[in-house]
């Protein structure tokens, strides 16, 4: 019932083609999402003599605000801002306006300066500490990054981290932190100081990439460090579809070479996704990290409290460290304590801080030496 005219078109730059389906101003919002929605449905199954592929469409809007004399290429590229704003979600139509177009030239920004930054060290390493929640005894530490950005001044994770795991960027960044926490133990240890494991996040980008283990092994072998001095923190969408035997394999593959080197892994994350049980059915992760949200819902819910406590119960008889993120009240302190949870971390206990006032910090917490 709407009036359209249809064409294709490839944006330059991008080596992508596009169905593009243009509409009269005077449609309404919901009449043209509607459409685009019709649309996608009628065309996601593509049909070659016997054999049918389903694909996985998605559209991008841009309503016109130039009239007829606003270029073709601004409108084009407005509605591919929008469609790329939506890719990786169950999102099928994104809607183009001036907040994404911003956000583009952050991320523009980021990528200009993201290589002179890390040659320049202006991504600082903080940590957070982690806690016994029964005695208050300092266990360990999780590196956390902070960019002093002499363009762009001082940004938190959320602001640049998607954007490295987007353009591949995160593995170099990865390394540096790892390298820097690596370091720090090591001086440590040479100067006859106390030490906790502390954890570095790793990409899933990691999982895939070539070389990827000899990398790791080369940093096991320049520090040479005890076994459990590092963690390495995965989420469960490292693993990708862990469905497929081969990619089973080969999970279960870098997990133990990596073990081998004498890293420690943890699984982050822990029931914030839909996979988590069978990676610990299958992956012999040394640390289950608890997600937040899973916290929050037990306070909220008895039904959400039982699968908590029964989640703990199954980390510790499978001989994990059961680590609970985000606690920031004496009441979810004990919440914890009566599920039976040992291992804490959150802003309760402390926030996170520059690496060398956590150096400082290390002395004054009488914790036991790895």
């Amino acid at each position: 019932s709407v009036p359209w005219v249809r064409a294709v078109a490839v944006l330059p730059g991008t080596g992508r083609c596009y169905s593009l389906c243009c509409l009269p101003a005077e449609v309404a919002v919901e009449d043209r999402e509607k459409f685009l929605l019709d649309f996608v449905e009628d065309n996601e199954v593509l049909r070659l003599g016997d054999m049918s592929i389903r694909l996985n469409l998605q559209a991008g809007i841009y309503r016109l605000t130039g009239g007829d004399q606003e270029p073709f290429i601004h409108m084009l590229s407005a509605a591919d801002i929008a469609y790329n704003e939506i890719q990786g979600t169950a999102a099928v139509v994104g809607v183009y306006d001036e907040s994404l177009q911003q956000g583009l030239r952050v991320r523009k920004q980021i990528e200009d300066c993201m290589e002179q930054a890390l040659r320049d060290q202006e991504f600082q390493v903080w940590c957070q500490p982690k806690y016994d929640i029964r005695t208050h005894r300092l266990t360990g530490a999780e590196a956390l990054v902070r960019w002093h950005s002499s363009v762009m001044g001082d940004l938190m994770p959320g602001t640049f981290i998607d954007v490295f795991e987007h353009n591949g960027f995160i593995l170099r960044f990865d390394y540096y932190m790892l390298e820097k926490i690596c370091q720090l133990q090591r001086q440590r240890l040479n100067d006859g100081q106390k030490i906790v494991p502390i954890s570095v996040n790793q990409s899933r980008l990691h999982i895939k990439e070539e070389n990827y283990l000899d990398k790791m092994q080369r940093i096991a072998d320049r520090y040479k460090l005890p076994a459990g001095c590092v963690e390495l923190e995965l989420t469960e969408t490292a693993f990708g579809d862990f469905e497929q035997s081969e990619q089973r394999g080969h999970a279960v593959h870098v997990i133990k070479e990596l073990k081998k080197m004498g890293y420690s892994i943890s699984m982050d994350d822990f029931g914030s996704g839909y996979s988590s049980l069978a990676l610990l059915q299958t992956l012999p992760m040394d640390i289950m990290k608890i997600d937040r949200s899973m916290l929050v819902s037990a306070e909220e819910s008895p039904r959400a409290k039982s699968i908590l406590r029964n989640i703990v119960d199954l980390g510790q008889r499978l001989d994990m460290e059961v680590i609970c993120e985000g606690i920031e009240t004496p009441e979810q302190e004990k919440f914890l304590l009566e599920l039976g949870c040992r291992y804490g971390q959150g802003y309760l206990y402390a926030r996170p801080m520059p690496m060398q006032k956590f150096a400082d910090f290390i002395e004054n917490q009488g914790e036991t030496p790895v």
